[in-house]
């Protein structure tokens, strides 16, 4: 989100899945842990921050768990997997 106005905003954020990612199950790797940054700088996910003019909040949504052994898939859906990452 870039703040396109000549007036700065007031965000409050209260995200979860920022310290620990989610489990995979039956050998599935964990998901990605959120990521949130303001100006290209990472921020806590909980708190109160203030969006200048031009200023730019950036987030990086967390990711679920894999499902099973990945080591146990054909190369092709990795290859498809990592180009969807």
């Amino acid at each position: 989100m870039r703040n396109d106005s000549p007036y700065p905003y007031v965000i409050s954020y209260l995200a979860g899945r920022t310290e620990f990612a989610s489990a995979g199950l039956l050998g599935g790797r964990p998901g990605a842990q959120r990521v949130i940054a303001i100006n290209g700088r990472e921020v806590p996910p909980k708190g109160q921050y203030t969006l200048q003019p031009g200023g730019v909040l950036t987030t990086h949504e967390a990711g679920g768990g894999g499902f099973g052994d990945p080591s146990f898939r054909s190369s092709q859906d990795g290859l498809r997997d990592r180009r969807l990452d």
